[in-house]
This record gives C-alpha cells, structure tokens and sequence, in this order.
C-alpha cells in the first residue's frame, strides 16, 4: 500500500527554501521555488494521464495545455503533493521571517 502523503514534494519544497534561505536571505524566495517545481511536477504527470487516457495515447494528438485540464488532475496530486507543501513552506515563511 502506498502512503497517503509522498515525503519526496515535502522534502524538495523544504530544501529549496532553505537553500533559497542560505543563498539569498529570503524564506519567501524558497517558498515560491518550492510551489513552482512541485506545481511543474504536478502538470507533467497530469499531463501523462491526460495522454494515457487519450484514444491513441500519442503526445501529439493531446492538446497543448491539458495538463491544466481539471479532469486529469487527482485529490491526491492536488493536496498531498501541491497544497501540502505549498502551505507547509508558506507557514514557515510567515512564521520565520523578520
């Protein structure tokens, strides 16, 4: 059975505001960097599943903005592995910064 939460989008937005911390001074810089790569993750997969889905499962026949279509996105994607991380570094961000 897989968990419900993936660490792995947790982890990497918790990196990147750290080292967007470490480099620039700035918890909000990360924060940002960290929903943006978990949000280009979430794309591309639901992207995959819109393609899988698709009668000839050929990139080419899929339109050129369906990863942002709402039915290829999950509950899952869009909590466990956007809002969650998204809110996670955004709290430290309010909370961490002078």
């Amino acid at each position: 059975m897989k968990p419900l939460i993936n660490l792995s989008h947790l982890i990497v937005s918790l990196s990147l505001q750290g080292l967007f911390y470490l480099v620039h001074g700035d918890l909000w810089l990360g924060a940002v960097a960290g929903l943006f790569f978990c949000l280009g993750r979430e794309i591309a997969q639901a992207e995959y599943r819109g393609i899988e889905a698709s009668p000839t499962k050929l990139r080419k026949d899929f339109p050129l903005l369906g990863g942002f279509f709402p039915k290829y996105w999950t509950r899952k994607a869009l909590l466990a592995d956007l809002a969650i991380p998204a809110l996670l570094t955004i709290t430290i961000a309010i909370t961490l910064q002078p």
